[in-house]
């Protein structure tokens, strides 16, 4: 008489076939994810920016809005002006603020 019976086994063969599968199906996963992330910076980049007050910039950036302005002059942080109105990328912040 066999000591465990064929389903179990069946059932113990299905788990493991699963469990080996892990490290391939991970793999396809991540390379998934490395697509969709190029996909998403792609449209990020075709999307317009999204501009924030000096003011705004400066408390993100945790400096003073002087230091913005300078940042802004130098190019270090992308802007526009709108008449006299100074407005900050939010995309140059996040940059700014991933490079510290």
């Amino acid at each position: 008489m066999d000591r465990f019976p064929e389903q179990v086994i069946a059932a113990a063969s299905v788990i493991m076939n699963a469990f080996l599968s892990v490290p391939e199906k991970q793999a396809q996963l991540l390379t998934e994810l490395g697509a969709r992330r190029r996909e998403v910076a792609l449209m990020q980049e075709r999307l317009p920016p999204t501009l924030v007050s000096v003011q705004d910039a400066a408390q993100r950036l945790s400096v003073t809005p002087k230091t913005v302005r300078k940042w802004v002059r130098t190019g270090r942080l992308r802007s526009i002006r709108v008449d006299e109105v100074i407005r900050v990328d939010l995309g140059s912040i996040t940059v700014v603020l991933a490079a510290r």
